[in-house]
């Protein structure tokens, strides 16, 4: 599988560390739970096609949205935000806002 990402998603996180320790925990567990039956993955259901995650990296957990698109994954949202609804509209009232924004997505790298 090959992950990108957008830059929304790419900027969330100030420290290096963080955000080093977040991507190998997605790239870890995504293709995990994609292979078990979306294990722990629940659709957005204002979004076709996008689905989120809860992850824990460092101290805190985060929710992150992404699209499945044959073998690439893209990450497109993370939040702090736990509950699902608040999550699911914060979410939605982003993609509204920027879903323009998966022309311009990129690779994640380590």
């Amino acid at each position: 599988m090959e992950f990108y990402w957008t830059n929304e998603a790419n900027n969330f996180f100030k420290k290096e560390a963080l955000k080093k320790e977040f991507i190998d925990k997605v790239k870890q567990k995504l293709p995990t739970f994609i292979a078990n039956s979306f294990f722990r993955i629940k659709p957005i259901k204002e979004v076709n096609n996008c689905y989120e995650l809860k992850i824990h990296a460092g101290k805190d957990d985060y929710r992150t949205a992404f699209i499945l698109d044959d073998d690439k994954i893209i990450i497109c949202y993370i939040s702090n935000e736990l509950q699902k609804h608040k999550f699911d509209k914060q979410f939605s009232k982003w993609w509204k806002n920027n879903q323009n924004t998966l022309n311009e997505i990129y690779k994640m790298e380590k």
